[in-house]
């Protein structure tokens, strides 16, 4: 058996990081990218603060008690539809004065609900994978659905050591809706399973938005803010 972790309830790191994140009101998805992510929390064209932190602290609600999607739409589209961003919405750009008319429905909160539950997870997978002493090899899985990328489904079966470099930018989600995992795997496993070790570094698969150490700099950003806390408030 693969090593596996219950992540019905995200780990306790996890909560830490997304709890430690500020927050940035954007225009465009584009707005704040990357390894930004880590430092501050967005929904593009929610341009006012109240509301980007109820959606927030409703995702919180969901990862932290294991909620489903159905689950935490019922539950945020009272307050959206309350502060007037649910179904045809005027977002102004707070820099340019740009108006722009979006549908807000169960489409754009599924996408938000889904990225951003897919990053917390996968966050709390590669530190427990990273971490466990019999974690030496890590093998790409994808979901062989006939919805996946080719280019993600092509990578399904490859086992590289977890140290590998390939990792520090291909660790999913590799893109946008990207439901690909990671499993952890000892020596012994690999070996009695009879998988091959990549010796070839793989191609790269991450999209442009998703072509960095997802795992490994969130991680960085949470000892950072654990070790300010720490010293702003020293124990006795």
């Amino acid at each position: 058996m693969p090593i596996s972790f219950d992540f019905g309830l995200t780990p306790k790191e996890v909560m830490k990081y997304l709890r430690s994140k500020g927050f940035k009101l954007t225009f465009n998805y584009d707005d704040i990218i990357k390894e930004a992510h880590h430092r501050a929390f967005t929904v593009a064209k929610i341009t006012k603060l109240d509301l980007l932190e109820d959606v927030h602290s409703s995702l919180l609600d969901a990862m932290q008690s294991g909620k489903g999607f159905n689950e935490f739409k019922k539950q945020i589209i009272p307050v959206l539809q309350e502060k007037g961003w649910w179904g045809e919405v005027e977002s102004i750009n707070p820099e340019t004065g740009e108006v722009k008319e979006i549908y807000v429905g169960s489409k754009r909160l599924r996408n938000i609900f889904k990225t951003n539950t897919r990053v917390a997870y996968n966050i709390g997978r590669y530190a427990q994978q990273k971490e466990l002493p019999i974690s030496v090899y890590w093998r790409y899985s994808a979901l062989m659905d006939g919805q996946t990328r080719p280019s993600h489904s092509q990578k399904n079966g490859t086992v590289l050591h977890k140290d590998d470099p390939w990792w520090s930018t291909n660790y999913p989600p590799n893109d946008w809706g990207c439901r690909c995992k990671v499993r952890a795997y000892s020596a012994r496993q690999v070996e009695k399973r009879g998988w091959s070790i990549e010796k070839d570094t793989p191609q790269k698969i991450a999209g442009k938005d998703w072509d960095y150490d997802i795992g490994g700099s969130a991680h960085k950003e949470l000892d950072a803010y654990l070790k300010k806390k720490e010293k702003e408030s020293p124990l006795l």
